[in-house]
């Protein structure tokens, strides 16, 4: 019997291989995404040489005022409260 080539089966040589491709080439970009996380995670942590170098902060020295500032402060004239609301006082009772 003769075979017509029309009918013949070729196999599995003849399928696409585009979903192959496809899987291939996601999981190539799925590794590098991967590498590249790991690498700028290692990047980012402040290594023990900069800890070592770090200088903690001490608290800042008091400084009192001189005992001549203090004074010209006390004897600054503030006047008194009670010659201001006097006038305020008389206009309320006016009213």
């Amino acid at each position: 019997m003769e075979k017509n080539y029309s009918e013949i089966d070729l196999g599995e040589k003849t399928k696409s291989k585009g979903p192959l491709i496809i899987f291939i080439i996601f999981f190539l970009l799925l590794i590098a995404a991967l590498g590249v996380y790991l690498f700028m995670r290692t990047t980012n942590q402040p290594s023990t040489k900069s800890l070592e170098n770090f200088v903690t902060p001490t608290a800042a020295p008091t400084v009192s005022p001189t005992p001549g500032i203090e004074q010209e402060i006390n004897n600054i004239d503030l006047g008194t409260d009670s010659a201001e609301f006097e006038s305020i006082q008389q206009d309320i009772d006016q009213l």
